[in-house]
């Protein structure tokens, strides 16, 4: 599996709005990958949000509860909710 990237187009949506937001407008970011080096071009969204008034990066991919720290910017890896065939949706097995 290689890993994966935001592709360009997104980067170019992500400056469009960082550019109609004032820089001290607090910004949540959210991503299915955790903004690391699972991502090939990870850096350029970190650059990106580490010029604004970033609280949060909200991820997920890894199916479980994490806090995380994205060099400086705290973050947080939910779990899925899915639930298969049990009938309530997120329990732990």
């Amino acid at each position: 599996m290689s890993p994966g990237q935001v592709p360009q187009e997104n980067l170019v949506w992500l400056d469009s709005v960082l550019k109609a937001t004032p820089k001290t407008t607090p910004v949540i970011f959210v991503n299915h990958y955790p903004i690391d080096s699972a991502l090939n071009n990870w850096y350029e969204v970190i650059n990106r949000l580490k010029t604004r008034n970033t609280q949060l990066i909200i991820c997920g991919h890894g199916h479980s509860n994490h806090h995380l720290d994205f060099e400086g910017i705290p973050g947080v890896m939910g779990r899925s909710n899915l639930r298969a065939k049990d009938s309530i949706g997120g329990t732990i097995s």
